[in-house]
């Protein structure tokens, strides 16, 4: 086998871990990844809000997906202008709870990501785009039985052998319930997983360990 490249000078490449930091927050773990050396003035800060209630069950998977495209639809909105200005955000549905990231230019990126959890925390629902969303989610479930059997079979079994998962079919069986899949229970379920309690930061790039601590500390309690 071919041996690994060189760095200048001979020495091997060393491959980089983040640093994880002491925390005096309760309830907040937090990493920081330097550049190692001077490069371009761009960082990222990614969260994970850690709760057992964003995935699980088809009950779970739905209404999570549900907020956080409600939410992405909310900070679409609020947040036009952060393209402009350099810097990017993103917020999806993990097995271990909600994720999500902004990145860019570092002097805007810790910026933006505290409104994310501030939007979280201060989402407010309506049944109009609660009813445009949920039929665009069964829209895209319904595809789903659309798709080649083999790859449908192939793709559920290389997740369930290596993580928790869902079957689409279940999720539309609940997202089709009139009765279960309502603004009521999503209501519900957005307060289950604003209570989560449980943060888990990464801050890479142009940043300081001390701005990445305080960073962490300052995204848990934009919660509330």
């Amino acid at each position: 086998a071919a041996a690994p490249p060189a760095e200048e000078g001979g020495g091997r490449r060393r491959r980089r871990e983040p640093t994880e930091l002491a925390s005096g927050a309760a309830g907040v773990r937090a990493w920081h990844l330097g550049v190692g050396s001077f490069a371009r003035p761009k960082a990222s800060a990614l969260v994970l809000l850690r709760t057992p209630a964003a995935a699980g069950t088809a009950r779970r998977v739905v209404l999570s997906s549900l907020a956080a495209e409600l939410l992405d639809d909310t900070l679409g909105t609020a947040l036009a202008a952060a393209p402009d200005a350099g810097a990017g955000w993103s917020v999806g549905v993990h097995p271990g709870g909600l994720v999500f990231q902004a990145s860019g230019y570092s002097q805007r990126v810790q910026g933006l990501a505290l409104e994310l959890p501030k939007a979280l925390a201060s989402l407010e629902l309506d049944e109009e785009r609660f009813s445009l969303h949920r039929e665009l989610l069964l829209k895209a479930l319904r595809n789903r039985r659309e798709e080649r059997p083999l790859w449908q079979a192939q793709y559920e079994l290389s997740f369930a052998m290596s993580r928790p998962t869902v079957h689409y079919e279940h999720a539309l069986a609940f997202a089709a319930d009139d009765g279960a899949c309502s603004l009521a229970a999503l209501r519900s379920h957005l307060d289950e997983l604003r209570a989560a309690g449980f943060v888990e930061a990464l801050v890479h790039g142009n940043a300081l360990e001390g701005e990445a601590r305080t960073f962490s500390e300052e995204w848990a309690g934009a919660l509330g």
